[in-house]
């Protein structure tokens, strides 16, 4: 009787046993090949969980201790990935933890990040790179920057920034590698292999993403977010081969982009993410859009609203929407609706799973909490860093006398770098140094007409004049950018900062598409702020200027060899526009008469 109690109780615990071992997922198996797994976990979600997994929303932009608000409260638990704005992982666990513990299926977040040329260890800009001629040396540099990120909690970077650009006026041409094609492809497969190293599970690398594709250097006139006119020739002869290569190379996700390809926005074209990509080129990561570039097919013409937007955008092959809300509020309906189908919805989503796999992210979600030290700036960095910003450096020879020179003792370099510290604020607490960059530009295609003249006089040696001169244009185009960087101080000081230069929603109506980023980048708090616009038919633009000066008596300047000798003081009044074409209903115009830029300046003339 015993014996065959016992032999109960042990087939009663084996069938427990092994019951238990059949309820447990597969695609919780690391055992099991990436591609099963896969097949497990799409057959349990459903239609919501599906569609969150293609959206990416923000972290870290709020997370001062002193708000009222939980940051982590606002983040859904099912959101597919979001854009890391912190620099150590305690934030970013927080929210995994969510993720992994209140939703239904566990399925891990994917942190991204603008990495460009470094996280915390910076590296010259990738142009500079590129003059180095070494992609051996930039694989390292990439290499750190995903030792350094990846450990900070980011598992995913959006670089390298690919795009051939052969346009000055171009705003981002220093984010890539030159005008040359072949080598954006050498130095693409180097950043890729740099950034994703040989095991992407490791605590020491990241997924890269080919940005952004494609031909968003070709923009007219070097204006961001507009047309782009490419030959299919053209496309494939100086576009296309940076990305093939960086595909072939490995990597796992691209950007499409937000400029329109001779009439196709890059963000809604099937040609190129579909045809091209996925058909051709077999890539079976996955693409997300550029920040808003689902939201600008609207205005780029080809959808009425989001929810057209979304199915242009995801049916073309643009994977996960970072930042519009178009697929969040959209998507399930139009699956629903069969304008989008499950199948395409399905592959959608077996892509971005696909990448957190190979990232690991199911095994080993959280990011170990380790020191700055540990993470940042070890002397090998140090020592890349050092070697690449000398090999960037390049030095021009004048070989078989190219240029005239050679009895001129000084030669006059023209030009200006903005230098940490070169514009300094103190904080209104007096906690941070605040760095201030600006940069201006001014250019045009079609020619200008310029009217000016000046009036003066001269008394005893002093004079006055004042010059009025103008150009009325078709087309020019002006922009302007500031930067501030703020190094130390807490999180109150730098909303102090904030508030002091960030501008006023009346300056925001008066500017056109004067916009404000904030946020930690590398390490210090940093706020751009941009203008641009274009004069159009009727527009005219002043350039006033008052000068005041004096020139010292002969006798005292001839007796040294000196003619004359002027000192002078003048104030610019630089671009003031006067508009009659632009209008208030508008919100991006504006109307009437405003003062952009006003530049002081003092000098001597010495005549010899």
């Amino acid at each position: 009787m015993i014996k065959k109690i016992s032999l109960a109780l042990a087939v009663i615990t084996t069938l427990i046993f092994s019951s238990y071992k059949q309820e447990k997922p597969l695609y919780k198996d690391a055992k099991q090949s990436i591609e099963k797994r896969i097949d497990d976990l799409l057959a349990r979600m459903n239609l919501q969980e599906k569609v969150m997994q293609l959206n990416q929303y923000t972290l870290g932009r709020n997370d001062n201790a002193n708000n009222m608000a939980d940051p982590v409260n606002g983040i859904p638990a099912e959101i597919g990935s979001l854009i890391y704005f912190g620099s150590d992982a305690d934030l970013r666990n927080q929210v995994q933890k969510k993720a992994m513990e209140q939703s239904r299926l566990g399925i891990p977040i994917i942190f991204g990040y603008d990495v460009i040329h470094g996280f915390r260890t910076i590296y010259p800009i990738s142009l500079g790179q590129a003059c180095s001629w070494n992609p051996a040396l930039v694989e390292k540099a990439c290499g750190v920057a995903a030792q350094e990120a990846r450990m900070s909690g980011i598992d995913w970077t959006f670089s390298p920034m690919i795009d051939v650009a052969r346009d000055g006026r171009w705003g981002r041409v220093a984010e890539g590698y030159g005008e040359d094609t072949y080598t954006n492809a050498i130095f693409t497969v180097a950043s890729v292999k740099g950034y994703q190293g040989k095991d992407l599970s490791s605590d020491k690398n990241v997924a890269a993403c080919l940005k952004h594709y494609i031909g968003y250097g070709a923009s007219e006139a070097g204006r961001d977010y507009v047309y782009s006119e490419i030959s299919n020739q053209t496309l494939w002869d100086t576009y296309m081969p940076p990305y093939e290569a960086g595909v072939k190379a490995g990597a796992l996700t691209l950007m499409s982009s937000f400029n329109d390809i001779s009439g196709t926005p890059g963000s809604a074209n099937h040609y190129t993410l579909t045809e091209v990509l996925k058909k051709r080129w077999k890539h079976d990561g996955f693409v997300v859009s550029d920040w808003g570039s689902i939201e600008q097919l609207r205005p780029q013409g080809v959808a009425a609203n989001k929810k057209e937007a979304a199915l242009k955008a995801f049916t073309a092959g643009v994977e996960m929407d970072m930042m519009n809300r178009s697929y969040d509020n959209h998507l399930g309906d139009l699956v629903k609706e069969g304008k989008v189908s499950e199948e395409l919805l399905n592959d959608a989503v077996r892509r971005v799973l696909r990448v957190k796999f190979k990232l690991g992210l199911f095994d080993r979600p959280y990011t170990p909490t380790t020191t700055e030290k540990q993470r940042f700036y070890r002397p090998e960095s140090l020592k890349i860093a050092e070697q690449l910003a000398e090999e960037s450096i390049v030095l021009l020879k004048n070989k078989d006398r190219a240029l005239p020179l050679t009895s001129a003792k000084k030669i006059l370099v023209k030009g200006y770098t903005p230098q940490p510290g070169d514009i300094k604020y103190r904080d209104l607490n007096g906690d941070g140094i605040i760095n201030q960059y600006d940069q201006t530009t001014i250019g045009s295609q079609k020619p200008s007409l310029f009217l000016g003249a000046r009036l003066g006089f001269n008394v005893g040696g002093f004079d006055v004049s004042a010059l009025l001169q103008g150009v009325i244009n078709q087309e020019v185009y002006l922009s302007g950018s500031s930067y501030w960087e703020f190094q130390g101080g807490t999180a109150q000081a730098y909303q102090n900062h904030l508030n002091r230069f960030t501008p006023s929603t009346a300056a925001t109506a008066q500017y056109p598409r004067l916009t404000t980023n904030s946020g930690p980048r590398n390490g210090a708090v940093n706020n751009f702020v941009s203008s641009s616009f274009w004069l159009r038919k009727g527009d005219f633009l002043k350039l006033r200027n008052v000068e005041l000066g004096y020139t010292l008596p002969a006798k005292l300047t001839q007796k040294i060899g000196i003619k004359s000798t002027r000192l002078f003081a003048n104030g610019l009044n630089l671009w003031t526009l006067s508009s009659k074409t632009f209008n208030g209903a508008d919100p991006e115009n504006f109307n009437g008469t405003y003062p952009i830029e006003r530049v002081f300046s003092f000098g001597l003339n010495i005549q010899l």
